[in-house]
């Protein structure tokens, strides 16, 4: 690692560690009892963070009571009450038996790495695996191909009972096969030897899984960082960091007690990896020069940089990472690099690592419950008063069942892949058609949908990156990832409600006043005949590149009513909506007759560009949903009950379940 480099690391982590010296006093008034914790977390992470905890019936107040100030019942100390956010914390002390064996399993895919170059040692660092062939350290340790190719990566370099700390496993790096790192975020991935020097296979060391999605850890939670400082035998500082702020790109964590180390795994305290260790802000004496542990002044060589006095580390937030790389990868015309690194990421929360032989680990999947199991005999009108609890809960156990996408396992079931937007995701405001399908008809399904998604956005990717400056990445490159990885026969997509709703749907109205026809003829005819045509093209051909015989179901809409309704409010903040009569009224049609038959005109003309579509290639199937859906069923001005999402999939499994071979 070049002086350089780790100077411009430490220069930039105390910038933005003093630019933010307020949030954090903030922040910890805000995590106790009386604080509004809506300044130190967003509601979405918060949710996310409960589900993750199994904390649904918390989840499910916050929903229906909105609270935000008020007490909560200790979990840990009887009579006492804590704050949400505290509450939160407590769970982390709460840990179970599986917490030091699972901790063993991820502790063996991290190693020490020695750098060298032109025949001699010159550093250390640590890294992890991320998958079975690829590492993860920082830029300021290989800072360059050519050095990589020098180094390697020793494991099982820790003390024994005896005292020893050998044999140990050393694996030699490939950055002929991949290599990619940026200075910025002070990353770097490495491909790594299959056989170990010795001839040890390195897929049985485990990996930890990188997942791409935020809210692993909240502000005021612990980690643990698995590190090897100053090259020494492997340590773990467990429970010796708190999240004290989250930064863009950053996490910051309280000092530990022991030495950093470039390059270490920082986790959750369910071993979820969070952020990728980099830097601190060091301890500085009056004249401002930087103090190593012994108070001694740091004399600037890289070899003693892990003996750095630090007040605070930094970490690079792992989602940041995933989707700067994915930035990258998405202009490089090496397909087998984006392949090698798609394959190493996991969408869900709650991914734990793989086991390993060594230290196995046993992963007991929750049972559906009897109540939940009793939904497949519920009525339309039972279904529909079931409370956020009960849903919360339904898709946990979704997720539990579906935990195979995570731990890699094989399955001999064929896994579905579904793209879309909120009828494909609409949690936890209800059901939505892919967790129907997953309920009551035990499909298996991947699924990139997100809620508010838009044709353009899912082909071609259409928001802008404000701090890289980028496009982001479409999620249709995730789709065909998905796709390669799992062999779909069937794929599922949903799309264009969103193109036609909110401010887009002013676009196809002309006033009134004007006296023309309610629709903009020409332009409805170019966006649903040829725009969104075309785009439906696109996704259903990029998925025949990957495979021809997969299968493509596509559905349209019902008629929805216009009557301003919106999605319930989440946490305090309203989610979303409504969207099909606030624009319709600035458009001067107030009437609720004229309003549903403009709607039903522009639903009847995007049917019509489906069925057309679909007529093209024997390989695609059009689901029409307007015989089956009525006005009763809308929940709201876009979404249905969950009964009406409970029949509409039952339609999307009558011409689903023929398309799979036996």
């Amino acid at each position: 690692m070049s002086q350089s480099s780790f100077e411009k690391q430490i220069a930039a982590t105390e910038q933005r560690y003093a630019d933010h010296s307020s949030n954090r006093s903030q922040n910890e008034a805000n995590l106790k009892v009386g604080g509004d914790w809506r300044q130190v977390e967003t509601p979405k992470r918060v949710m996310k963070r409960l589900i993750d905890l199994e904390l649904q019936e918390l989840a499910s107040k916050l929903i229906a009571t909105e609270m935000v100030t008020q007490p909560i019942q200790s979990a840990v100390k009887q009579g006492e009450e804590v704050s949400l956010l505290e509450r939160i914390i407590e769970e982390d002390d709460l840990v179970s038996s599986r917490f030091l064996p699972i901790g063993t399993a991820v502790a063996r895919s991290v190693g020490r790495i020695t750098l060298r170059q032109q025949g001699r040692t010159i550093g250390y660092g640590t890294g992890f695996l991320v998958s079975p062939e690829l590492l993860l350290t920082n830029h300021h340790v290989l800072e360059t191909a050519d050095i990589a190719a020098d180094s390697f990566v020793e494991f099982d370099f820790y003390e024994r009972q005896d005292g020893t700390t050998r044999p140990t496993i050393i694996h030699r790096f490939r950055p002929r096969q991949f290599f990619l790192n940026d200075q910025r975020l002070d990353y770097a991935f490495v491909a790594v030897a299959p056989q170990s020097d010795e001839g040890l296979p390195l897929s049985d060391r485990g990996f930890i899984p990188l997942i791409a999605e935020s809210g692993k850890v909240l502000i005021g939670e612990p980690v643990n960082v698995i590190q090897h400082p100053a090259g020494e035998p492997q340590q773990i500082a467990i429970r010796n960091n708190n999240i004290t702020d989250v930064i863009d790109d950053f996490l910051h964590y309280a000092a530990d007690t022991e030495r950093g180390a470039s390059g270490s795994p920082v986790c959750n305290m369910q071993w979820v990896l969070a952020a990728l260790h980099h830097s601190g802000v060091p301890q500085r004496n009056l004249q401002g020069q930087i103090l190593m542990i012994d108070g001694q002044v740091f004399d600037g060589r890289p070899e003693n940089a892990e003996r750095i006095a630090w007040k605070a580390n930094e970490g690079v937030r792992i989602s940041s990472i995933v989707q700067d790389v994915r930035s990258k990868l998405s202009a490089d015309p090496n397909r087998h690099r984006i392949d090698i690194f798609e394959t190493v990421i996991q969408n869900r929360p709650g991914t734990v690592p793989r086991p390993t032989v060594e230290t196995p680990v046993t992963l007991t999947i929750p049972a559906i419950t009897e109540r939940s199991t009793s939904l497949q005999n519920y009525s339309d009108e039972q279904l529909d008063r079931l409370n956020p609890e009960e849903i919360a809960q339904m898709m946990s156990e979704l997720d539990a069942n579906t935990l195979e996408f995570s731990l890699e396992t094989t399955s001999t079931e064929p896994i579905l892949v579904a793209e879309g937007d909120s009828w494909f995701d609409y949690a936890p405001a209800g059901l939505d058609i892919i967790a129907c399908l997953k309920h009551f008809f035990n499909y298996k399904i991947y699924n990139v949908s997100k809620a508010g998604d838009t044709l353009d956005n899912m082909a071609w990717g259409t928001t802008f990156d404000q701090r890289r400056w980028q496009r982001d990445r479409s999620p249709l490159e995730e789709t065909l990832a998905a796709i390669e990885k799992h062999r779909p026969p069937v794929v599922l997509l949903s799309g264009g409600g969103n193109d036609i709703a909110g401010d887009e749907l002013l676009s196809f109205l002309n006033h009134k006043i004007s006296g023309l026809p309610p629709l903009r003829s020409d332009y409805t005819r170019f966006m649903l005949k040829d725009y969104f045509l075309q785009i439906f093209r696109f996704i259903s051909n990029e998925i025949w590149k990957k495979d021809a015989n997969i299968h493509i179901v596509v559905h349209g809409y019902g008629y929805p009513i216009p009557d301003g309704r919106a999605v319930i409010r989440l946490l305090g903040f309203s989610f979303v909506g409504p969207w099909l009569r606030p624009a319709l009224v600035a458009k001067g049609y107030e009437q609720r007759t004229e309003q549903q038959q403009i709607m039903r005109d522009l639903i009847d003309d995007f049917n019509s560009m489906l069925e057309q579509f679909a007529a093209t290639d024997s390989r695609l199937h059009y689901v029409d949903l307007r015989s089956l859906i009525s006005d009763s069923d809308w929940q709201n001005e876009l979404h249905l009950k969950n009964s009406g999402y409970r029949r509409v999939a039952g339609a999307f499994n009558q011409v689903i379940r023929p398309l799979i071979p036996s």
